[in-house]
Order: structure tokens, then sequence, then C-alpha cells
């Protein structure tokens, strides 16, 4: 079968193409593990597990055992939490989290409060525009300052490229000497 070339503009075209369509597959797939938490959380809290299948089931969690939903109920579980911190405890509108991966949204859930809603407006907006690695380092570094009357940035620590040994950022204020 003879190859057929593209010229740098085409796959310039294909590119931009497919990924437009890899985004709006992402955002439908966001907008679904929140509807996922919903009908969960329903089923759940009304305890319409006992009407399903072949004579009910004892409990949401055999109900989430059953095979053919292919769903670990610690992922349920995972669903009905990010459901209810964001969309019912928050109110954000499920289309509005649409474009934040659910992972990001889920290490964020433990530190968003319904009381401080501008924070978590803050935080909300950095899952939305930060990569992945840049928020976990600010959830991180936020999780162990969160006890402390004063800020310490989190020293980042990667490996060197020549040498292969670990290298910390950390200036000399923020190290404890001993006592």
């Amino acid at each position: 079968m003879e190859e057929t070339k593209l010229t740098k503009e085409q796959k310039q075209e294909v590119a931009h193409r497919l990924y437009k369509e890899l985004y709006s597959v992402i955002v439908q797939t966001s907008m679904n593990f929140l509807e996922l938490g919903r009908l969960l959380k329903i089923i759940r809290d009304e305890k319409l597990y006992e009407y399903m299948g072949d004579g009910g089931y004892d409990s949401f969690r055999m109900f989430m055992a059953d095979a053919s939903l292919g769903i670990k109920h610690s992922t349920a579980y995972a669903f009905i939490r990010l459901y209810e911190v964001y969309v019912l405890k928050l109110g954000y509108p499920q289309q509005g989290l649409s474009d934040i991966p659910w992972a990001k949204l889920q290490l964020l859930a433990g530190i968003v409060e319904p009381q401080n809603k501008q924070q978590s407006d803050e935080w909300v907006e950095k899952a939305r525009t930060l990569s992945n690695s840049d928020f976990t380092l600010e959830v991180r570094e936020h999780k162990a300052n969160a006890k402390e009357t004063t800020f310490v940035p989190f020293p980042h620590m990667f490996r060197c490229k020549e040498c292969g040994k670990w290298i910390i950022t950390l200036t000399d204020e923020n190290l404890c000497q001993g006592h």
C-alpha cells in the first residue's frame, strides 16, 4: 500500500483538528465523572440498589461489586465525593468544571471549603490553568504549610542531567540548621 505524504501545513491542520477532538473528549469525560457521581449518590443515598438486579443488593458496596458496572467501589466513592464537594457544597455547575481533569479535582477536594468560596475559586482556577506537576506541587506546598504560622516554600527536587544525583532547591533562610 502506498503511503501518502502530507505537507507540513497539512500535518499542522491534522494536528490541530485532532487536538480539538481530544480536548472535546476530555471535556465530555470530565462531565461524565461528575454525572456518575450524581447518579451513584442518588442510588446510594436512596438505597435504590435494594431494587436493582434480581432481588436487589444488600448494600451499596455489593451493588458496586457487580461486574457489569465495571467501577470499583473506591472509584464510585471518589466520584460521589467530587460531586458532593464541588456541585453540592461549593455550588459549581457541572459544566463549569468540565475542563478540569478529575485527578486534579480529587487532589483539591480536601483543601477547598464552602465557607471560603473565594479561596476555593482561586484553587479551582489553579487546577484549570496549571500543569499537573505544578498544580501537584502547589497542593503539596499548601498542605505542608496549612498548620504553620509562616509560609515556607516547598523544596523543589529534580535529577541533575549531568551526574544523575538529586538537586534540591531550598534557600538557607528556609532550612533548619538543627537545634
